[in-house]
């Protein structure tokens, strides 16, 4: 990812995806508690780690993978994502998809952006 966008780019690519979607997984625990649909134990429940941060960057990724094997790229890491969702989901599992969709989103608009400059 840093050498194709470079270090500062990466770097915010990373703390939009640990942050933002750390934000979005806190909302939606304080929501499901508000409206009695998730345990209160979940209030103290701790999300820990980089792992938001490096499934934004695999997702924006994306955009980057050669055009023969970016559907399989794209299916691949929304398997990693979708499956642990479908089978037992838990807030880090939906953080996680979040993560990687907002990875494709940003590389949507990378592509774009590096297509127009050219």
């Amino acid at each position: 990812a840093q050498r194709w966008l470079g270090r500062a780019a990466t770097v915010i690519v990373a703390v939009l995806g640990h942050v933002g979607v750390t934000l979005f997984v806190a909302v939606l625990l304080a929501a499901g508690i508000e409206d009695r649909l998730l345990s209160p134990s979940l209030a103290r429940a701790q999300d820990v780690g980089v792992s938001y941060a490096v499934a934004t960057v695999a997702g924006l990724l994306a955009g980057r993978a050669p055009r023969r094997l970016r559907t399989w790229y794209v299916v691949g890491l929304l398997a990693i994502t979708v499956v642990p969702v479908l089978l037992d989901a838990d807030f880090t599992d939906v953080g996680h998809l979040t993560a990687v969709l907002l990875g494709f989103a940003l590389a949507v608009l990378v592509t774009r952006a590096a297509a127009a400059r050219t």
